[in-house]
């Protein structure tokens, strides 16, 4: 419908209006994931990010023509399948990203 580029409160404020979020390699991208969001990257000059594309969990775009379509792309996805994509990164459970950083830690440590 329309970009809107808030100034303003948090980044989960700006999650309440998004059907999608273009962010450079952030961790925006992996609250954006986890809110059943679907990120769009922005190529960033040193590279960082690939990744992500290669994992199934966003579009990276290296030249401002692609956002366009990116956008597009990514506002087709449900958030079901976004948040069934980021399972990887957070666990199957999106309630409490805490207790997956706690649990890895443990296991870890």
């Amino acid at each position: 419908q329309g970009v809107i580029v808030q100034s303003e409160g948090t980044v989960f404020d700006a999650f309440r209006e998004a059907d999608v979020v273009v962010a450079a390699y952030s961790t925006v991208i992996y609250s954006a994931l986890r809110a059943g969001i679907q990120p769009v990257q922005v190529a960033c000059s040193d590279g960082y990010g690939k990744s992500l594309e290669e994992e199934g969990l966003g579009e990276f775009i290296s030249s401002p023509e692609e956002i366009c379509a990116a956008v597009e792309r990514a506002a087709e996805i449900p958030p079901e399948m976004v948040l069934e994509r980021s399972a990887g990164v957070w666990g199957r459970d999106p309630s409490d990203g805490s207790a997956v950083v706690v649990a890895m830690a443990e296991r870890y440590l």
